[in-house]
């Protein structure tokens, strides 16, 4: 008979996990979880409980959730041009736009999704829908049906967890909230099978038991609802700033949208920062010139007038990208004319963190036509210009090996 190895890899959808076989123990053993114990399901409860009777859980691979810092991770700058051949550098944000914009859309409202998928399709943009679980398919149409979020889904966007009953008492009981927390995962996951939930909004109102050392437990960032903008150089993901409604236009208000593009010396922590909105009701019956249909689509003619400005995307997949960079570590090796190689890492967990960094890198302008490949897998490249120089944006993965960027002609 083959002892098991002492240590194997246990991949799930909520993270990796290194196993450590035990010895002298029994069927009754316990399965200890350090760093997620949302593992609760009854597939995958019944997963680990096979595994118990050889193993323990000891560690999962990266973080989950990048800590507060009292101190900046990054020196946020203009946009970066490299000054010499081979040079490279991480883009702040995805395709080296100047700053980051999310909407967020709480309390299911239903009445509102065929306005914000139309809105969202002229726009070419994606929202985020946080859903209070409990209320979906309940008979009240308001709170929409799990077929209704599954639509959402198809079309682009995303469904993520505003628990499962908002702590407000729904049919005799209000859940205990790492409960919330965990059941409203589940509850999404099975209702829409393939799909991940990896973030939080907040519930807000007096009846509110947030916990954020509970949410990190479950959770790859969180958005509380301080009306503030999130500076780049210290996001607070655990409970991130989101504006109600639409910001400001005015450059003296401290959330003026203006200044995420453009530097003001009296609000410097905005400039390239993270916009993260939130909205409920889009109507106002009783106070029609307030409702925010018109606000809502003067805010993305805005935004649509200079697509070079903003990156626009969901809160997850922002959240995201921020923790990658954040704890990115870049190394660009040139092989003169023939190719660049480049090496990118991360702090984070990466079956949870998967997505591509933008990174900029200065050309020979010889190169007219370029590629460039991670492993096996073509990463999408895009050259530009900029003051007689020539640039290379490539979206590459960490951890996921390295990446060759070269010249097709």
């Amino acid at each position: 008979m083959h002892e098991p190895p002492e240590f194997v890899k246990v991949t799930s959808p909520r993270g990796m996990y290194t196993i450590k076989r035990l010895t002298n123990i029994n069927h009754t053993a316990r399965v200890n979880m350090i760093g997620d114990s949302y593992m609760k399901s009854t597939l995958f409860t019944a997963f680990l409980t096979f595994f118990a009777t050889c193993f323990t859980v000891v560690q999962a691979e990266g973080m989950r959730i990048l800590p507060p810092s009292d101190k900046p991770r990054l020196t946020v700058t203009e946009i970066d041009w490299p000054t010499e051949i081979g040079q490279g550098s991480i883009c702040l944000w995805k395709h080296d736009r100047v700053a980051a914009a999310s909407i967020t859309i709480d309390d299911n409202t239903a009445p509102d999704h065929d306005w914000w998928l139309a809105t969202a399709k002229k726009y070419d943009i994606k929202l985020t829908w946080f859903v209070i679980t409990a209320r979906v398919d309940s008979g009240n149409a308001y709170f929409g049906t799990w077929e209704g979020f599954d639509k959402i889904l198809k079309a682009g966007h995303d469904v993520q967890s505003h628990t499962v009953d908002h702590f407000n008492d729904f049919k005799g009981q209000v859940l205990p909230t790492e409960q919330n927390y965990a059941q409203s995962i589940a509850d999404i996951e099975k209702a829409m099978p393939g799909h991940h939930v990896l973030t939080l909004a907040y519930p807000g109102g007096k009846n509110a038991k947030n916990d954020p050392e509970l949410a990190r437990k479950y959770f790859i960032a969180c958005r509380g609802g301080a009306g503030l903008f999130n500076n780049a150089a210290n996001t607070n993901y655990l409970s991130t700033n989101s504006v109600g409604g639409t910001p400001p236009m005015d450059a003296d208000h401290f959330s003026g949208l203006p200044n995420a593009t453009t530097l003001n010396p009296r609000r410097p922590m905005n400039y390239r920062a993270w916009v993260v909105m939130h909205f409920h009701g889009l109507t106002n019956p009783k106070d029609p010139p307030n409702a925010l249909k018109d606000k809502v689509t003067a805010m993305l003619d805005y935004f649509a007038a200079d697509k070079t400005l903003f990156w626009f995307d969901t809160f997850t997949e922002v959240a995201r990208y921020g923790q990658e960079r954040d704890t990115a570590k870049l190394t660009v090796k040139s092989e003169g004319d023939k190719a660049i190689r480049i090496t990118l890492t991360d702090e984070m967990d990466d079956t949870l963190f998967a997505s591509p960094l933008t990174i900029k890198l200065r050309i020979n302008p010889a190169w007219k036509s370029l590629s460039a490949k991670q492993g096996e897998t073509d990463l999408q490249v895009q050259r530009i210009e900029h003051d007689g120089a020539v640039y290379a944006l490539v979206g590459v993965v960490p951890d996921r090996g390295e990446a060759l960027l070269g010249s097709k002609n």
